[in-house]
């Protein structure tokens, strides 16, 4: 397994690392910025049409629904828009190339959040920040392989502070992250299997589904027992048949010195929307 606890460890430290050192880098990206011969693609939702995350969306429905507008939206607010550049696709099958920005629309009449994209040989970085205070509160490093797929995506997001009635990130104090990951393993550019992690608490102690104190407990965790810290460790198979997307899809969990297993009926409603935002990841021509 690639997500072994020794590697999960370094991943979530390393995001901690790349959030230390973007957190100041709102104004500097946002004044190189350059949007001249960018495409913008608007979207219903708050989601990227390639956001790789694709666990999100396939297992527990926690992603914005991904949904391509025709044009740009009468009302943009709760809408995003994105910008790619003109050149050679950011993968093999999708009909975008580059990402390098994009906007997020509240309630009113602008942006409530904003990300810039760092690009590096066989890696990308988004960088989400609240436009209004330039506070970055979320990480994406998303690693590429030779023909441009995403290997892999390391997620890390503030947990908002609640104050006033209200979800805050005040600057007087340190704020934990929520952190998951997801790899990806390709044959002839199609994913057969995945593993992923979720729900990592940075201001949490680690703890691995196979520690001692979980030997034996049940559906209940005793009271001076803590729970898992990432919540969640899964390993995926998709199970084609012939040609088109997968029929079914089969989840390993790993939980409190456990395993279990199940296959699930990969939803109609997931591969409409890759089909519409040309993501070939998951369809076997």
């Amino acid at each position: 397994m690639f997500f072994t606890k020794e590697n999960v460890i370094g991943i979530c430290g390393e995001t901690a690392e790349m959030f230390e050192k973007y957190s100041r880098n709102y104004d500097k990206l946002k004044g190189i910025l350059d949007l001249g011969n960018a495409k913008a693609v608007w979207c219903k939702e708050w989601a990227e049409p390639f956001n790789p995350d694709y666990i999100s969306e396939i297992d527990d429905c926690t992603m914005p629904v991904r949904k391509i507008l025709k044009g740009v939206p009468k009302k943009k607010n709760g809408c995003t828009e994105h910008y790619y550049k003109d050149g050679e696709p950011m993968h093999s099958e999708s009909m975008y190339s580059e990402p390098i920005y994009s906007a997020y629309w509240g309630e009113g009449e602008e942006p409530v959040c904003e990300k810039f994209y760092v690009h590096a040989e066989g890696r990308r970085t988004g960088l989400v920040y609240l436009r209004e205070n330039k506070r970055l509160i979320e990480v994406w490093t998303e690693e590429l392989n030779t023909e441009g797929n995403v290997e892999a995506v390391y997620i890390g997001r503030l947990l908002p502070y609640t104050k006033r009635g209200r979800n805050e990130y005040p600057e007087n104090m340190p704020l934990d992250m929520e952190i998951r990951g997801r790899k990806y393993y390709y044959e002839n550019n199609i994913i057969t299997r995945a593993e992923a992690f979720g729900g990592y608490n940075s201001g949490k102690a680690f703890m691995w589904y196979d520690d001692r104190q979980y030997e034996g407990v049940g559906n209940i965790l005793p009271m001076d027992c803590p729970p898992m810290n990432p919540q969640s460790l899964c390993e995926y198979r998709f199970n084609y048949s012939g040609g088109g997307f997968p029929e079914t899809f089969t989840r390993r969990n790993y939980f409190y010195c456990k395993t279990s297993e199940n296959t699930y009926k990969f939803k109609g409603s997931a591969a409409k929307r890759f089909e519409e935002c040309g993501i070939g990841v998951f369809k076997i021509k």
